[in-house]
């Protein structure tokens, strides 16, 4: 099989995949983990932007969880390979916040924070997280 991308996601498919007897192959245009994720935050979160309430709302509970609940695992996963594996990296576990600099958006936050919760992921709600400017929420 071959998995073409050497980013996060294509490394940890072929992980998987080879530790359960599948013969990988990563194929990369560059150099592996210089892409994609060379160039962003390399972030692995369930919580990015405002993803639950919205199609929670429109779809139902069921069609939100079900994107949200994987992302999870995902991060789980992720966290249980590096240790198993003692990988040298960066991974750390560090919050992540979405805010709201305005007062009308505070309500949109809220409520991805209840719908979150809701699902059992991990959200919380604040007015503070330190930045260097002033935000309504997060």
């Amino acid at each position: 099989m071959a998995i073409v991308g050497g980013g996060i996601t294509g490394l940890t498919a072929a992980y998987l995949l080879a530790a359960s007897g599948v013969s990988v192959a990563v194929v990369e245009r560059r150099r592996i983990a210089t892409g994609i994720t060379g160039n962003t935050t390399a972030k692995v979160t369930s919580l990015h932007g405002l993803p639950y309430a919205d199609p929670a709302r429109r779809h139902g509970d069921d069609v939100a969880r079900r994107y949200g609940e994987p992302n999870q695992a995902a991060l789980e996963e992720v966290s249980r390979i590096v240790s198993d594996e003692r990988i040298e990296c960066d991974f750390r576990r560090i919050p992540a916040f979405t805010y709201a600099e305005s007062r009308e958006a505070v309500s949109e936050v809220e409520r991805e924070v209840d719908t979150a919760l809701r699902f059992g992921l991990p959200a919380s709600f604040v007015t503070d997280v330190g930045l260097p400017f002033r935000i309504s929420a997060a």
